[in-house]
């Protein structure tokens, strides 16, 4: 663990630089799915998309001081516009494929059963993000993957 504080991180970093990156791709995803992309992006592939974001981990790690996959020198403004860069483009992707599933989904049933599968969405996107939360404070709390 790299307990040495970046100078700018600690006054400006996280909040408007992390989250607001992230809000703004993801408002920006949102902004993206016009009917073309309905047309184009198959619930087939906005899976297959939703699996290869996983590939944002190890690149987050790349950004995260003190870990082993982290690929900046100390100080390095490089690696907080890295992370923003990233977190950006994250929003853009949770954005884009949040949209584009809660709107096909429900097509795919039948008129009568559209509104309860619009609640099974919502109940398993909720369970999805409290499973993540928790994972994610298991993964930090006990330090794995060096964290």
């Amino acid at each position: 663990f790299n307990d040495e504080v970046h100078a700018l991180t600690a006054t400006w970093y996280c909040s408007p630089g992390i989250i607001g990156s992230y809000n703004y791709g993801d408002f920006i995803g949102r902004i993206l799915c016009t009917a073309a992309v309905y047309r184009v992006v198959t619930m087939g592939w906005a899976f297959g998309l939703s699996v290869l974001r996983i590939a944002f981990i190890p690149l987050l790690l790349m950004g995260v001081a003190g870990t082993s996959l982290y690929a900046f020198p100390y100080g390095s403004m490089g690696a907080l516009a890295f992370n923003i860069v990233l977190n950006l483009l994250i929003g853009i992707s949770t954005g884009l494929l949040s949209t584009v599933t809660m709107g096909v989904a429900p097509r795919m049933l039948k008129p009568e059963d559209r509104e309860s599968g619009g609640a099974v969405m919502v109940f398993f996107l909720f369970l999805g993000i409290a499973t993540g939360s928790t994972f994610g404070f298991l993964v930090s709390d006990n330090g794995w993957l060096g964290l």
